[in-house]
C-alpha cells in the first residue's frame, strides 16, 4: 500500500470503471450501475479529486493497481474500489 501519485490517475480511473462494471451488477440495480457509470470523472479531474484529498492510497502489486481509496477533508470515504480480479477478499467482503 502506498500514497496514490498523479501518474496513478489512469490506473487507478479504470479500477473505479472495472469495479462499477464488473463488481457492482452482483449487488446493485441496473439503474443505480447506469447513474454511476456517467459520474466517473475525466482523468484531469480524476487526479485533481485524489490529490486534493487528505488521504489517497492504493493497493499495488506486481500485476497492478488492485484498490484505491481516499479520505476526504470532512472525514468520509469518498472511493474505496477494488478492482473485480480480487474483489470479494478481505476487507472488501464485508
Amino acid at each position: 500500500m502506498r500514497s496514490y501519485i498523479p501518474s496513478d490517475a489512469e490506473a487507478t480511473r479504470e479500477v473505479l470503471r472495472q469495479a462499477i462494471e464488473l463488481t457492482a451488477p452482483s449487488t446493485y440495480k441496473a439503474r443505480q450501475i447506469q447513474a454511476w457509470l456517467p459520474s466517473i470523472p475525466s482523468l484531469i479531474d480524476w487526479n485533481i479529486d485524489l490529490s486534493e484529498s487528505l488521504a489517497a492510497l492504493i493497493l499495488e502489486v506486481r500485476q497492478g493497481i488492485y484498490a484505491i481509496g481516499n479520505l476526504m477533508f470532512t472525514g468520509e470515504i469518498e472511493y474505496l474500489m477494488c478492482h473485480p480480479r480480487c474483489g470479494w477478499q478481505g476487507a472488501t467482503a464485508s
